[in-house]
């Protein structure tokens, strides 16, 4: 089982084509020219196209960091996360069930099961959707395609893409070994969850841009101005301080009171983002990201109820200036609600970027913007690193 390989899913150029029939074969052009003044077999040659090709493929949705593939042995199968190697697992397990039992034994055994032995609507949303999940892996009505003679994909309904997002934020998070135990205590505590869940989602996103992220602990936040985390960019040597908030609904994601399908639509984030701005540590370039958390439907997002909200409050704010530049470099209001559509096949998320011309704290490289816009694009997007397509 599986959504399959990236060379299946569509293409990030927007052609509603998959990508193996679309920029998949001008990427492989791109390594067609390796020269073989050995008269290196085929075989071999073509083997390295095809790891650049695939290589290319998860940084177009922005996945920097190497995921290993998996390896057969003494007929198991044996993964690699971080500095830990997972063994004798089911030789036909792939990725996406692999990252979703780390999320299970992360989060601890004993949690697990106490809070599996609580009715349903009582449960963790996290075991919720583990439990749909399983229903959705046996579901007739799921219309699956098979990948090769071993794997079908699928598209996720709403439970399964929560689910399979959070386990791939949280085994980036591990992957690089940026995953504290104080996040783990929050993300395990139904009040804490929804706060939490965001941050670590935007700390996934910088993590898989090559950054490396700390979070501050509480010495520092009596020090330093209380934002997530400070992420640093490897390649290009940009320093980012980070805050995260995500807006709560009354009835949604552990939240008490009942929902309002009106005000769900609303973009009403004003005071999220003015207690966001409070966070700004007033050295380095700033970044502020805000979930919206209303329900995804297939129409523009320019025609939504959220996006205008949130064009008119920034609109109030006027334009920044040589002499009165912004104190932020971003901010990034995004909806990643997955969880509305519960056994609806899940839409891609969406977001709206707010980019000043004029920072107090410019970046000292643009292409940082590039790549987090590609990826907070196709946030949700978890390729299935081992499988290889062996159907047309």
């Amino acid at each position: 089982m599986g959504s399959g390989s990236e060379r299946n899913l569509p293409c990030h150029c927007g052609s509603n084509k998959k990508y193996k029939k679309c920029c998949l074969l001008k990427e492989k052009q791109e390594f067609s020219h390796i020269e073989n003044p050995n008269n290196v077999p085929p075989e071999v040659v073509n083997y390295f196209m095809k790891v650049g090709a695939e290589r290319k493929a998860k940084e177009n949705i922005g996945i920097y960091i190497n995921y290993v593939k998996p390896v057969i042995w003494q007929d198991k199968k044996v993964w690699a996360i971080g500095s830990r190697v997972y063994h004798s697992r089911p030789t036909n397990e792939t990725f996406h069930q692999f990252i979703i039992d780390i999320l299970r034994l992360t989060l601890g055994q004993k949690w697990w099961e106490e809070g599996m032995a609580l009715p349903f609507k009582e449960r963790h949303f996290i075991l919720q959707c583990y439990v749909k999940f399983g229903e959705w892996l046996t579901r007739e009505s799921v219309e699956r395609e098979m990948i090769n003679k071993n794997v079908w994909g699928a598209k996720p309904d709403g439970w399964c893409k929560s689910l399979l997002s959070l386990a791939f934020d949280i085994c980036s998070l591990i992957h690089t070994g940026q995953l504290p135990q104080k996040l783990l205590e929050r993300l395990r505590d139904k009040n804490e969850y929804q706060g939490v869940r965001y941050e670590i989602a935007i700390a996934a996103i910088f993590a898989r841009l090559g950054c490396s992220i700390k979070f501050l602990d509480e010495t520092e936040k009596l020090t330093i101005k209380h934002c997530e985390f400070i992420a640093t960019h490897q390649e290009t040597g940009n320093e980012i301080a980070v805050e995260a908030k995500s807006r709560h609904r009354a009835g949604v994601l552990h939240t008490v009171g009942v929902k309002n399908e009106y005000k769900l639509l609303k973009g009403d984030v004003e005071k999220l983002l003015n207690r966001a701005l409070k966070q700004n540590p007033k050295d380095k370039p700033f970044m502020i990201f805000i979930d919206i958390n209303s329900p995804l439907t297939s129409e523009d997002p320019t025609s939504k109820k959220w996006f205008n909200d949130v064009s008119k409050m920034i609109n109030k704010q006027g334009t920044s200036t040589p002499e009165n530049p912004d104190p932020h470099n971003g901010v990034f209001f995004t909806n990643y609600s997955y969880h509305y559509q519960k056994e609806q096949e899940a839409e891609q998320g969406e977001f709206l970027q707010v980019i000043p011309l004029y920072s107090k704290f410019p970046l000292p490289n643009a292409k940082f913007i590039e790549l987090l816009y590609a990826a907070l694009k196709y946030y949700g997007r978890v390729p299935n690193i081992d499988v290889d397509d062996e159907l047309n």
